[in-house]
């Protein structure tokens, strides 16, 4: 259970615990390891041939929260385990270190060529078992946790894991809560909650809702390294953690249609909790200590279960941090006007409320509002999304690494129904359904199952839509080889004029993106559409084809050369993939070592926020005022229409024509003017751009002392923003020693020219390996040529297929003792009493962490070897025995940790927990339980 245990051990050295109590005693993490900047540990890039990586969605399930949180703990543990010194891990994260040496590029991809590169094709990223005259010791892989998207009892585990990667901390407090806190008596909202302060009268619901957060809350505090402690290094350089929950009255959101824009309330609500820390210039980190209670906040909103608890308020927590001693939480200093805006007085005294209103910023549109954002109810997160997939893939699809990742998808699904048990029991089942029947189904059931098979099968074609793609490289490469096709020619498939204005459409896209972030625009949105007509309108006046001898311009070359950053990734992929499937050298290495850093530089740059805050650089209320009306003439033709004298829709003739209308009522000049089609915003965007010191249709109201203010004209604006964009592409990308990248001075180079120009000698360096890539750079432009087109518009991520993995109970073979024996009925104790069982007993809570913790362990090491050839489950059934043995001496150590006062009855019943004794897995299966 504790994470922090250690049994020192060497590399490649077999460090299997044996089986009984008779193994040392762990032991906390020596201070000495954990001092200095808080940086990730980094392994030597030339032995690490994979990233495994885990995107995880965590189920509800009220009392099954137990079961989960066992199966979280081993994902902590196998993160540790390559993310650490090996001195400083537990029995089983030893174990799972074990695995990461074996486990990487397989090994007959490199007995079956040797000496030739692999086709991309049969290069999928996935990992397996290493050849055995690979050195021993050597980690292989790394097991890394990067996107968590959960709900109710999953959301609140899914929290505490991350905020454990994030720092590095222990899971133990919130194992402790569900073992010794977790219990109905203590939960009741009657007379005897303790502190007796929090008693609710009249009870709101049948627990406590207040004496829940608070323990959430205390959970997150004692993760938290100690006051004067030093940072310990963070697991993971990424992170991205999705919590859902139900806002109960509705967030009034606008919904671009053609002719207008109209508002649709937004219940689905979700928490959105970042860690990126690699850019000195803003870090993102959502999980310090100042924000635990927001994320104990969040814990209870997705956890809200009905008649259980009430639904919770942003401003409840105050009153419990106010009357529970936790000071450390409340500032020192007063809020920002815009935090106190939408958090209120009350939250707003909160040490991370800024930090949380930047996170929310979505719902400034209910500011002044009949319901403000810290009196809004939020209900439970699986009353409209209990398997919340769509987030965490969506995610998956953006990721990028720097070596070969093996994707694995996991959901975490407690208590699935038992399909072939239901149709054996079911009466009837030919017949009509009822009227009960028929509603529970509309409303319920097919719902959501339908929610999770689309998920699902969206990633099926993701991952058939990489594999096509892999097949049209493969041909490409074969054609080079067999035709001989001219490389040095093929600079002339830039001027192709699909290519070409693919990728202009897609740089100006990628530019809108970035303004409308740095605007709190919704880039789907009304506005975000409108922005995205300036833009590309900006690039057509200022950057025309070469030769169109447009005075002052420059032409399109310049425009991709300058903004077009997917050009370089794509560039700096294509060197990764051809680096990674040629033999091992060490000048392959250095090149993959030096490959990283500039991917790492490039990552930096990429992701960092555009160096400009829209709403105070156009330094005036007015300004801004002016900015959002010249948005609004854009994408609503009504308005366009009144800006040009036009009473629109009041017309004395309905039935005149846009063309007679232009002639009418000048000085529009396109009969798409106005249309609410697309041709329409893009004609009024032109229309601006051409009357940049047109200021005729602006209203300004008068200030106090009833002057009407200067208008600032569309050009004047349109040139501030550009300015910004021209400095924030110019910014040169260089390390600082000792340091993280950073970005640390404008040195008037355009960054796609900078990275191509440190990218050039590896290029180069392709005609030097073994077997040699000749004329690299030309064969980087006639492949992109070829496949831009058919990968435009789409997220490329990893580049990987993805494996989909599901952890239940009904996927195991549970240890003896840890399961009902063989009868019909729940897997797990707590899916008992409508999913409350484990909320009855300690002696059941204990059971389901534990089995919660050995299937995690069987499910996570078939994931990373699921392969069926003989020698792969051979190893891997030795790693899920090894491993479950492990956990068995560490569960010992925590239950003597708890201190439990148990009688001599329930002492036996813990050591027939531990019992090593393997159930056949036919003894598990569907069609055994109902046999018994």
């Amino acid at each position: 259970m504790n994470q922090h245990s250690q049994k020192t051990a060497k590399d490649g050295v077999s460090c299997a615990p044996a089986a009984g109590p008779s193994l040392p005693r762990a032991t906390a993490i020596p201070s000495a390891l954990v001092t200095g900047p808080a940086t990730m540990v980094r392994l030597n890039q030339g032995d690490i041939e994979r990233e495994i990586r885990f995107a995880v969605v965590i189920y509800g399930g009220v009392s099954l929260t137990i079961y989960i949180n066992g199966i979280v703990q081993e994902m902590l543990h196998l993160v540790r385990s390559t993310a650490e010194e090996p001195g400083e891990l537990s029995y089983v994260e030893q174990v799972y270190r074990r695995l990461a040496q074996v486990v990487g590029e397989p090994a007959h991809f490199s007995l079956l060529q040797p000496s030739a590169p692999k086709p991309l094709g049969d290069r999928p990223g996935k990992a397996g078992l290493v050849s055995g005259s690979k050195l021993a010791g050597t980690i292989r892989s790394r097991f890394i946790v990067d996107i968590l998207s959960g709900t109710s009892a999953g959301g609140i585990n899914a929290i505490y894991l991350a905020k454990a990667l994030a720092n590095n901390l222990s899971l133990e407090s919130l194992a402790e809560l569900w073992i010794t806190q977790a219990d109905l008596n203590l939960l009741l909202n009657d007379e005897k909650v303790k502190p007796n302060y929090l008693f609710q009268d009249p009870r709101p619901s049948l627990l406590n809702s207040q004496w829940m957060y608070l323990q959430l809350l205390s959970a997150l505090n004692r993760m938290n390294v100690p006051a004067g402690g030093a940072a310990r290094k963070p697991l993971v350089e990424d992170l991205d953690l999705f919590c859902t929950t139900t806002d109960l009255r509705g967030l009034p959101l606008d919904i671009p249609l053609t002719d207008e824009a109209v508002k649709e309330e937004r219940y689905r609500n979700f928490y959105h909790f970042k860690f990126r820390p690699g850019d000195p210039t803003r870090p993102i980190h959502d999980f310090t200590s100042d924000m635990d209670p927001f994320l104990a906040f969040a814990a209870r909103c997705t956890s809200s279960f009905p008649v259980a608890f009430e639904p919770m308020q942003l401003s409840d927590i105050v009153k419990v941090i106010e009357r529970s001693g936790f000071k450390e939480y409340l500032a020192s200093v007063p809020a920002d006007q815009r935090t106190l805006n939408l958090l209120g007085p009350a939250v707003s005294k909160l040490v991370g409320a800024p930090k949380f209103a930047e996170m929310c910023k979505v719902y400034e549109s209910a500011i002044g509002s009949e319901v403000e954002f810290w009196e809004r109810p939020f209900g439970d997160g699986g009353y409209l999304d209990n398997k919340p997939f769509t987030y965490a893939i969506d995610t998956m699809k953006t990721r990028h690494a720097q070596v070969p990742v093996d994707r694995k998808l996991i959901y975490i699904e407690p208590s699935p129904e038992d399909i072939a048990f239901k149709k054996m029991q079911r009466v009837g089942i030919l017949d009509r359904p009822d009227a009960v029947e028929n509603s529970l189904d509309a409303l319920i059931v097919l719902p959501r199952y339908e929610t999770i098979r689309q998920d699902l099968e969206d990633v099926i074609k993701w991952n058939a839509d990489i594999s096509r793609l892999h097949r049209v490289i493969d041909h490409i490469n074969e054609t080079i080889q067999k035709e001989g096709l001219s490389l040095q020619g093929s600079q002339s498939s830039l001027g192709n004029g699909t290519y070409r204005r693919l990728r202009l459409s897609g740089t100006s896209d990628q530019i809108a993106i970035r303004l409308a972030a740095a605007a709190s625009v919704d880039p789907s949105s009304a506005q975000g559409q409108a922005i995205r007509s300036i833009v590309g309108t900006w690039r057509e006046l200022n950057y025309p084809p070469h030769g169109s001898g447009v005075p002052g311009t420059s032409d399109e070359e310049t425009f991709l050369g300058f903004f077009d950053l997917d050009y370089c990734e794509r560039a700096i992929r294509f060197l990764r993939l051809q680096l990674q499937q040629l033999r091992n050298s060490k000048l392959k290495n250095e090149s993959l070592d030096e490959l990283g850093k500039i991917s790492a530089l490039f990552m930096v740059f990429d992701k960092a926020p555009l160096n400009i805050d829209i709403n105070s650089a156009f330094q005036s209320s007015v300004a801004f005022d002016c900015w959002q009306q010249y948005l609004n003439f854009i994408v609503d033709p009504q308005a366009a229409a009144r800006a040009m004298g036009i009473e629109f829709p009041y017309l004395d003739d309905m039935a005149v024509k846009p063309a007679d209308m232009i002639a009418k009522y000048p000085p529009a000049d396109s009969p798409s003017f106005y249309s609410a089609s697309d041709a329409g915003r893009d004609a009024r965007v032109r229309w601006l751009f051409q009357n940049r010191t047109f200021t005729g249709l602006l209203t300004l109201l008068p200030d106090a002392k009833g002057q009407v203010p200067t208008p600032v004209t569309f050009g004047t604006l349109v040139e501030l923003v550009a300015q910004s964009l021209r400095e924030f592409y110019t910014r040169q990308v260089i390390p600082a020693p000792g340091r993280s990248p950073s970005v640390i001075q404008f040195a008037g180079e355009p960054a796609g020219l900078y990275f191509f120009r440190a990218m050039d000698h590896l290029f180069r360096t392709l005609s030097s390996l073994d077997p040699p890539i000749p004329d690299g750079l030309a064969r980087f432009r006639l492949q992109d040529s070829e496949i831009y087109p058919i990968v435009f518009g789409t997220a490329l991520g990893e580049f990987e297929t993805v494996d989909i993995f599901r952890i239940s109970p009904q996927d195991t073979r549970p240890i003896a003792g840890t399961a009902p024996p063989g009868a019909i009925g729940p897997d797990l104790r707590g899916q008992s009493l409508g999913a409350f069982g484990a909320f009855l007993d300690q002696e059941w809570r204990l059971s389901d962490m534990l089995r919660g913790r050995l299937d995690g362990a069987e499910r996570l090491i078939t994931a990373i070897l699921p392969d069926s050839d003989a020698d792969t489950m051979r190893i891997r059934e030795n790693f899920i025995k090894e491993a479950q043995q492990a956990i068995a001496n560490e569960w010992q150590e925590f239950v003597d940790r708890l201190n439990l006062k148990m009688s001599g009855e329930k002492r036996r019943y813990v050591r027939d927990l531990l019992d090593d004794t393997w159930r056949s897995p036919a003894a598990n299966s569907p069609e055994r339980r109902v046999q018994s």
